[in-house]
């Protein structure tokens, strides 16, 4: 390490912390005599003090953060003299690279549905909770995940309805049919209870696998403009086909 020869005052160092490309003042460094315990940090001026050190030779230890650590030795004497300048080298500033992973959701392929789930009055399925439920029966999944939808046993596979759309029993005569849902896949409209003499498809005939999202929506009142059609008054049960 080199020495620099102090002529500091009786028993004393002081100095000046400047950078060593431009010479301008650097504040804020902790200037340590490790021998004896001593600590001092740079002023706005660049300038520290230590009073009352023995005369002798000195390891002088300047850090700041942004800077190389600077060790070096100094002279203490019993004469008056001037003060010090050290130079400290900047370090250019440097991350470590930071990897970051989007995980975006499963269902980000149907930008529409991710859309509704912020604003929509329905209920969804999305495409993780299907692909956890890959080996169950659609129909049951759509009795536990879908409160307010009915499914009613045909003479062919099982068609879907809304009960809190259907008129009261005591108005209901006896040929009165259920309030069949809207279906609507992948945004085609492929039935309306509107429809004279078309029976509902059967919804047993979908796979769980097969999908990749799943909606509903009880009334009218909320099902979204995009499905509030003249056949949506028994509420409308979207399904998105599974995408990959």
């Amino acid at each position: 390490m080199p020495a620099v020869s102090a002529r500091g005052q009786t028993d004393g160092i002081r100095g000046t912390v400047r950078r060593a490309d431009d010479s301008t003042i650097v504040a804020g460094v902790e200037v340590r005599i490790p021998e004896l315990r001593l600590t001092a940090t740079s002023d706005v001026r660049g300038e520290f003090r230590f009073s009352d050190v023995p005369a002798g030779r000195w390891l002088l230890r300047l850090r700041r953060i942004g800077f190389t650590r600077l060790d070096t030795v100094v002279v203490a004497q019993h004469e008056p003299g001037v003060a010090l300048t050290f130079r400290l080298n900047a370090v250019p500033p440097s991350l470590d690279t930071v990897d970051v992973l989007a995980r975006l959701p499963s269902t980000a392929m149907i930008p529409e549905f991710e859309a509704r789930r912020t604003y929509a009055t329905g209920r969804f399925i999305t495409r993780d909770e299907l692909r956890a439920m890959d080996d169950r029966n659609f129909i049951d999944v759509l009795r536990a995940h879908m409160p307010g939808l009915s499914l009613q046993r045909a003479p062919y596979g099982t068609w879907a309805y809304s009960p809190s759309q259907q008129a009261p029993k005591a108005l209901l005569r006896k040929d009165s049919k259920p309030c069949y849902t809207q279906i609507i896949v992948d945004r085609v409209v492929v039935y309306q209870a509107t429809d004279p003499g078309v029976d509902p498809p059967d919804i047993s005939e979908y796979l769980t696998r097969s999908l990749d999202g799943v909606e509903y929506y009880s009334s009218p009142s909320r099902t979204p403009p995009e499905f509030r059609t003249t056949g949506a008054a028994c509420g409308t049960l979207v399904l998105w086909t599974r995408r990959r």
